[in-house]
């Protein structure tokens, strides 16, 4: 339930006490440990999930697997764990797991017939945890998190040196690269990624007409003479327009993610960046909301190899969503030269 970078919490509610908080029937057995069992374990596991309705899975790792200055050799489920979800996905009943701690490769649970019927990420969800991952399973509250980092394959742990930290495609990383902007294989979950309990629509398009094009020298040109210095990286260039709709039927917050990628600079190019995002709160179904997104300066420069931060020339498209093509994207073309915006210092 906690992880190691804050304070022992003055308490701690599973999702076992709170459950018994609510009206339900509950069976309880612990099933194995992180990384152990015995067939006894399993076996009780087993006959408590024969007589239920539903199947619900607690598990994944936790500081005996991870923490800091302990790193994991690997990135799957524990054996133990796996074994146990096996036995308990035969039984072909509704099955939700609630996965804690660090991201692993759930492929398994995810895939194929008997897999998984719903996958809940829960990270370290702390001392109201129990109750807050309750509230997502029963319906109290609709999900509306979205996932923070990129799920690589258990594979990518044998393919790439723990050491190695180039994050583009290069051979010492066989060419898969790092993180959201560069991994080219298949994440088992993209970074951004989460579902919800309705459906969203989006919309977006530049306040001056989509499909414009500017040189760099007269966007930093006109930047500069507004203020009257350098302009600072996080100073916002281009402004949008955007709009989320909720076109279900189920109150739900809402969290839209904006994407840039930009074919400007050297090769490869990212694959794509986030440039910003925004939250809204309960949103109900039909409910509409416009909303200004403004993208700054250092989103769209590129870093070099020696860590300089140049402004490109080139094509640029703006999304909102967690995947490619999930909303209406916005294009522009930037012509003219190169600028240097802020030079890393050398040795």
């Amino acid at each position: 339930m906690q992880g190691n970078y804050a304070g022992v919490a003055p308490h701690i509610i599973s999702i076992l006490d709170a459950s018994k908080t609510r009206n339900l029937s509950v069976a309880y057995a612990k099933g194995s440990e992180i990384s152990s069992y015995t067939n006894s374990s399993i076996n009780a596991a087993l006959s408590a999930a024969k007589d239920a309705d539903v199947i619900l899975f607690a598990g994944g790792i936790d500081g005996t697997i991870e923490f800091e200055s302990k790193d994991r050799p690997n990135i799957t489920w524990p054996s133990a764990q796996t074994h146990l979800l096996t036995e308990l996905l035969k039984l072909r009943k509704p099955t939700v797991v609630v996965q804690m701690g660090g991201p692993v490769d759930s492929t398994a649970l995810l895939q194929g017939n008997g897999s998984a019927n719903a996958f809940l990420w829960a990270g370290y969800p702390g001392q109201e945890g129990g109750r807050a991952i309750l509230d997502i399973i029963l319906g109290v509250q609709a999900p509306s998190g979205r996932m923070p980092v990129t799920v690589y394959p258990g594979s990518y742990v044998d393919d790439v040196a723990i050491t190695d930290m180039t994050l583009r495609p290069a051979e010492s990383n066989k060419g898969l690269g790092r993180t959201h902007m560069w991994y080219t294989g298949k994440p088992v979950i993209p970074f951004g990624h989460g579902l919800s309990y309705s459906k969203w629509e989006y919309g977006l398009r530049y306040q001056g007409g989509n499909n414009w094009t500017v040189s760099v020298q007269t966007l930093l040109r006109e930047l500069r003479d507004h203020e009257r210095k350098d302009v600072p990286l996080t100073t916002p260039v281009i402004s949008f327009e955007g709009v989320v709709k909720n076109t279900g039927t189920v109150k739900s917050s809402h969290v839209v993610l904006a994407f840039l990628h930009a074919e400007a600079g050297p090769k490869p190019y990212p694959k794509q960046m986030l440039v910003g995002y925004k939250r809204f709160n309960e949103l109900g179904g039909g409910q509409e909301v416009k909303f200004e997104l403004g993208v700054e300066l250092g989103s769209l420069a590129r870093t070099d190899e020696s860590g300089t931060k140049v402004f490109f020339p080139g094509t640029y498209e703006v999304w909102l969503g967690n995947e490619p093509g999930e909303g209406q994207k916005t294009r522009f073309v930037l012509t003219g030269q190169p600028e240097v915006l802020e030079k890393f210092p050398q040795p």
